[in-house]
């Protein structure tokens, strides 16, 4: 068998020109690029025909085999290919929109189980599934006079808007660690990674599609207990329960780690981890790779059966355009940079049919997409500002040809939020936002590829609803508008905050929060919100909320219990910081947060300590006067000079912004004239005034209403909105001069 494959695996095998386990016979002949094969010089986005030129002069293959279609640019012209033509479909969950855009080129799909599943209820009937991971035997081994020495350990990505699910497993097996020694940690590779794994009694995993992942694999080659989600449709195939690996659920995790950890359950452990290893041995890269091929000689069989005229790709049934642009979507979701030039071209068609393209939105949306990341690969530049306004111009294209488009009107706001155009970067996510209020979207006002794209939450949500419900029906309408309407009221949201009209920015979390309350950084932007605006129970709970759903929002644990320390609830903000602690301990990767939570932690304990006596009762009057107009200040001193003594209880209370008012020293020196020169009153008994000058940022300005018992205005429009919140907020009532004379005498 010929076998042309692009991006699988490295396999010594292939790289060495060695036969395959079990295919000794079979005179396979494999050439392979990308990934670090260099045996077919490869370009990213090249045409069909000219990767064949590439092969050895008569060499054709039997088979194609495109590895990944989900992040690696497909060639142009694939759908017209003579071989069997192959698209191997890994991470399902995040290639929706590209499965849909490129899957018809194909004669066959491969994917794990689930993803088989899916691929069937998308419409693609040759579908086949393969166990996609594996090990390499070369690097995935045990290491003879390693000590085991980390009890827990889990080497993984980190990325949490893709991992959602299993951080709440993360983080319950990092509060472990005040008994057990737990390392969950990334970024680490090839012998570091091995020699971690060999360090390891026990490597904790998690799949995040159901599948058997390569850490499966790789754990018990190298001699470590593997712990696998119990409810995994796959992992009974490879693996017998406390034969070969330890299944969990949700109510056993952490006794089946006390268990197998404990000194007399060491032999136990040790035999299930050494049958664990023994199992893995016939499933290398290779070992699965060969399984593969087998399945492949009778589809290659029928390929060649095929009658001349047969029915074509269903890829090749579509127009030309449609072609070209699911062509350029693909590419653009493709994880390869150097494919950009190549989305250039496909989107500008030969010029018989110029105009008629041009005329196409979605073309126009797909080339601001295209050189909006372009832009966001450059530096500081003239070439980053002219991939910008490229952008900007083919999206404000986009919609002069479709004012609808609401995908395009969104990613038009988007990009000027990245030129640092705000103003109208908000107001195009406005129109947005209003839009989708409506009942009557359409899913044509929704499709296309959208910017930008960096596997935050919004990507791997949108790629979710692209790989369940098919592109353009009412459900995957339905759910696609919630989506975005999510995504707007969060820019919108942060936005607001970052200059400061928090009344506005909890608005848009509120609208957020009730699109995908379940998203754990939705929660954080609303209690950030909430906080800032002085509504501090209702923070406490969204905060606690976004823990809840996010265990790793690492500035949520800070500002919650910072929050209750401004709160006094030292208690409260202790338990949390011990919780925090335990999770940071058993995440090395977050070794630099570990000082703020000691410095927290430090402030609650001396904050508990403190055995204060009750305070007497001591009204506290603020004040937000303008030091700019004497007359004004001038006037709400007078009246509290003349309602209280200086031995009565009271205190008045004046901000006084170091930021925005003349210096401290200038305004005390007035002060105390006026109450001396002015009032005739004696300096040795003048009443109880303070300034409050200490420099707030504007997130905490709250606080300054949660230590008052009345805010002393000429009447309500003297606070701005903002702060006739926190006063609302914190339940602070507004006093005119006469209501504090009247309550004074009263």
């Amino acid at each position: 068998m010929r076998v042309l494959v692009g991006h699988t695996n490295q396999m010594p095998e292939i790289l060495l020109h060695r036969p395959l386990p079990g295919r000794e016979n079979c005179q396979d002949a494999i050439l392979a690029f990308g990934n670090g094969y260099q045996q077919v010089t490869h370009e990213p986005g090249m045409a069909w025909a000219d990767l064949l030129a590439r092969c050895p002069a008569g060499w054709k293959p039997d088979v194609y085999i495109h590895w990944s279609l989900e992040y690696n640019a497909v060639p142009d012209g694939i759908e017209h290919a003579d071989c069997l033509t192959v698209g191997v479909v890994g991470d399902w969950n995040l290639g929706g929109q590209a499965l849909h855009a490129i899957g018809g080129a194909f004669d066959a799909l491969f994917a794990d189980r689930n993803g088989c599943e899916l691929l069937r209820r998308a419409g693609f009937s040759n579908v086949h599934y393969a166990p996609l991971w594996a090990f390499n035997p070369s690097q995935h081994r045990r290491l003879p006079g390693v000590e085991r020495d980390i009890d827990v350990l889990m080497i993984g990505n980190f990325n949490h808007a893709v991992q959602r699910e299993r951080a709440r497993w993360l983080a319950r097996a990092a509060r472990l660690s005040r008994k057990h020694r737990v390392v969950l940690t990334s970024g680490i590779f090839g012998e570091e990674y091995v020699r971690a794994m060999n360090r390891a009694k026990i490597v904790f995993n998690r799949s995040i599609r159901g599948e058997i992942n390569m850490r499966a694999y790789e754990a018990p080659a190298c001699g470590a207990l593997l712990f696998y989600e119990a409810e995994n449709a796959e992992i009974r195939a490879l693996f017998t329960d406390r034969e070969h690996c330890v299944l969990y659920d949700t109510s056993n995790l952490e006794a089946l780690l006390d268990y197998y950890l404990a000194p007399e359950n060491a032999a136990e452990r040790e035999r299930i981890a050494e049958a664990g290893w023994r199992r893995v041995q016939d499933h290398t890269y290779a070992h699965h790779f060969a399984q593969m091929l087998s399945t492949l000689e009778p589809l290659i069989a029928a390929k060649r059966a095929q009658a001349a005229g047969s029915a074509p790709r269903a890829f090749c049934q579509l127009s030309v355009e449609e072609r070209r642009a699911r062509r350029a979507a693909q590419w653009l979701l493709s994880s390869d940079r150097r494919v950009y030039p190549k989305v250039v071209a496909l989107l500008a068609p030969p010029s018989e049919t110029r105009d008629q393209w041009k005329a196409e939105p979605e073309s126009a949306n797909q080339q601001a997409v295209l050189y909006g990341e372009w832009a966001n690969c450059l530096p500081p530049s003239p070439e980053r500002e002219a991939r910008l306004q490229q952008a900007i111009a083919s999206a404000q294209r986009a919609l002069e040809i479709a004012p609808n488009y609401l995908l395009a009107r969104a990613n038009l706001g988007f990009l000027y939020l990245v030129w640092g155009r705000a103003a109208e970067g908000e107001a195009a996510l406005r129109d947005v936002a209003g839009a989708l209020e409506t009942e009557n979207v359409e899913a044509a006002q929704l499709r296309g590829v959208y910017f930008p794209r960096r596997f935050e939450t919004f990507d791997v949500e949108a790629e979710r609803i692209w790989g369940q419900f098919t592109p353009g029906t009412p459900a995957w309408r339905d759910k696609f508008k919630t989506l975005l309407a999510w995504r707007v009221h969060t820019a919108l949201a942060e936005t607001a905050y970052a200059r400061g009209d928090f009344l506005l920015s909890l608005r848009h979390a509120g609208q957020a929060a009730a699109c995908r309350p379940e998203l754990g950084e939705t929660q954080y932007l609303l209690a950030r919100a909430l906080r800032a605006c002085g509504q501090v129970e209702e923070a406490v709970a969204a905060y606690r909320r976004a823990l809840e759903e996010a265990p790793f929002l690492l500035t949520a644990w800070e500002e919650l219990a910072q929050l209750l320390l401004d709160l006094a609830r030292a208690d409260e903000a202790l338990a949390l910081l011990e919780e925090w602690a335990a999770l940071l301990e058993g995440c090395p990767i977050y070794a630099p947060v570990r000082a703020a939570c000691n410095r927290l932690r430090y402030q609650a304990k001396q904050l508990a300590r403190q055995a204060t006596a009750p305070a007497p009762p001591l009204t506290r009057l603020l004040a937000f006067p303008n030091w700019q107009e004497p007359a004004q200040w001038q006037a709400l001193v007078r009246a509290f000079a003349a309602a209280y003594r200086p031995i009565d209880p009271a205190l008045l209370m004046l901000r006084a912004d170091p930021h925005a008012h003349p210096p401290t020293e200038d305004l005390l020196r007035a002060l105390e004239a006026f109450l001396v020169r002015d009032l005739g009153l004696p300096a040795s008994a003048l009443p109880n005034i303070t300034l409050l000058n200490q420099p707030l940022a504007p997130e905490d300005a709250w606080k300054l209403f949660h230590v008052a018992d009345a805010v002393i205005v000429g009447d309500a429009a003297d606070l701005s909105p903002q702060q006739a919140a926190y006063a609302a907020a914190a339940h602070t009532p507004l006093w005119t001069l006469e209501e504090m004379r009247t309550r004074r005498a009263a």
